[in-house]
């Protein structure tokens, strides 16, 4: 009887360590890839890339602007979408001021390393804009270069948000994991100061 009851206490305990470690997670609200350190490389600075309707995006892009947020975001992270609506919302408030623009940039990781890789298929491209369409956004998503794509490979969650000023320098450090419009506000008054 003994015995039965420390196995259950174990098991519990188990039970307990795993829902408390992922209870973690689920509050800092983005879902862990590695536990490497994010490189400090800029994959912004020389950009040179497309959107998700094949259309070419430079650097140049970030000139009207004091700031863009770039989200960093994947099509089976469900932070991600679920953010996506509140990021929309924020585009949508400053769609007429030259101080923030908001992008998204969809990643889509190598099966086999993890590593993030440049472009999209056409299936993964179909299902990136049907998101995009469920979700109403509307702020500009680009797709990943292939130098984009080994600096983003040492991205500790998804998503992962950067800003940058209007010359595509990174101001800061990356933001982890989702956030509510509220919240998103208050860091947004803080990388204006910063660049102010």
């Amino acid at each position: 009887m003994k015995k039965k009851s420390m196995i259950i206490c174990v098991i519990a305990l188990a039970v307990f360590t795993a829902f408390g470690t992922y209870g973690y997670y689920c509050t800092a609200r983005a879902a862990v890839i590695s536990n490497a350190s994010a490189s400090a490389a800029n994959p912004f600075a020389k950009m040179k890339t497309k959107d998700i309707n094949g259309s070419k995006v430079t650097y140049k892009s970030f000139a009207g602007h004091k700031i863009t947020m770039i989200n960093v975001w994947a099509t089976w992270c469900g932070y991600c979408v679920s953010e996506m609506p509140e990021l929309q919302k924020i585009s949508k408030e400053y769609s007429n001021s030259r101080k923030v623009r908001v992008m998204g940039v969809i990643t889509q990781t190598d099966n086999s390393t993890g590593a993030i890789r440049s472009g999209l298929t056409s299936s993964e491209r179909t299902k990136a804009k049907k998101i995009i369409r469920q979700t109403g956004t509307t702020y500009h998503q680009l797709l990943v270069s292939s130098s984009m794509a080994s600096v983003l490979s040492g991205l500790e969650a998804f998503p992962t948000t950067y800003f940058v000023n209007s010359k595509g320098k990174i101001i800061g450090s990356p933001v982890l994991g989702a956030r509510s419009k509220a919240q998103w506000e208050s860091i947004i008054k803080e990388k204006l100061k910063a660049v102010s």
